[in-house]
């Protein structure tokens, strides 16, 4: 049996639409045995239900679709809104997928919203508490913070600050200028000076530090989503001969916990082969089981997706009836 089981491809195609178009691809040379498991990390596309357990998404109160932050420039968007939902759901258990968010206020208007105080250099409560807001703090009272059980699926694992891969490297994709990044890292070199008890841990940059917040503040375990959502799949592993996995774009963030990390990582426990799809993947990522639909990003356009990735799918599939 062959498992199709790609994530979206971000500004083009979703995941069931991606899985459709390579088992049609498939077909078209032979193959029948196919189980199409349409994938997400954590952020958009994420299940609202795992487990029978409720699935909040970030991106629907703090990403770029949500009316509280409409109209606002990155350093004055908070996630504040995104802890008000949790505390809709009263005590029931719930997941947080973080991913797809326009905020990078590390967590901050999230702690606010469950009780958190923040204090300015006069004294002042700062509310609500936004990234401009940060560098300036002198002090924060989390001794009134109340929230039912969570826990986090994230859709990268990355450093609240650098080195590495940190919430700083995803600023800029959400409108952060020059100075603004300044900010922002002092803004997030402060939070956590303030907050010595809450260590960053390694999903810490994760949705513009709501993973801080989730993972080092209020001591929620955080998942990486690909991994959580596919285990929440029936799959009959024992069936499995080869994998066929994708996403819009194929990069060294693929590595921090995205869907085709986790589908090579289970492929290999497996000892079967995958094959990834990407949108775009990097030229140096880029072999005879990685495939790119175009060769340069200047190449994307979003209406042609569809069939790019039905004739990359189609070379794929003649070349396994060979």
């Amino acid at each position: 049996m062959i498992l199709i089981a790609p994530d979206k491809f971000k500004g083009s195609l979703t995941a069931p639409q991606a899985a459709e178009l390579i088992a049609d691809a498939l077909r078209l040379c032979g193959f029948e045995d196919l189980m199409l498991v349409p994938m997400a990390d954590g952020g958009e596309g994420t299940p609202r239900s795992l487990g029978g357990r409720s699935v909040i998404l970030s991106s629907d109160f703090a990403g770029f679709g949500s009316t509280s932050l409409a109209g606002k420039s990155l350093m004055g968007r908070s996630s504040f809104p995104l802890g008000r939902e949790i505390l809709r759901h009263g005590s029931e258990p719930i997941y947080i997928a973080i991913g797809g968010t326009a905020t990078s206020d590390g967590g901050a208007g999230l702690l606010q919203a469950l009780g958190a105080r923040f204090f300015g250099p006069q004294g002042e409560i700062l509310r609500p508490i936004t990234p401009a807001d940060l560098p300036s703090l002198v002090r924060i009272d989390t001794s009134g913070l109340a929230h039912p059980e969570l826990t986090g699926l994230s859709d990268v694992r990355a450093a609240l600050l650098p080195p590495g891969l940190s919430a700083l490297d995803f600023a800029r994709q959400k409108g952060a200028s020059d100075a603004d990044m300044k900010m922002l890292e002092a803004g997030l070199r402060r939070l956590a000076e303030l907050l010595p008890d809450s260590p960053p841990g390694p999903h810490a940059g994760a949705g513009g530090g709501i993973g801080y917040a989730l993972e080092s503040v209020l001591k929620a375990p955080v998942a990486d989503g690909a991994v959580a959502v596919l285990e929440a799949q029936h799959i009959p592993w024992q069936r499995v001969s080869l994998i066929i996995t994708g996403e819009g774009r194929i990069d060294a963030q693929t590595a921090g916990g995205k869907v085709v990390k986790a589908l090579t990582d289970k492929a290999r426990q497996l000892a079967v082969p995958v094959i990834a799809i990407g949108g775009y993947v990097e030229p140096h990522l880029r072999s005879r089981n990685v495939v790119s639909t175009i060769d340069s990003p200047d190449e994307y356009d979003p209406a042609l997706a569809a069939s790019r990735l039905h004739g990359a799918a189609l070379k794929i599939a003649n070349n396994l009836g060979r």
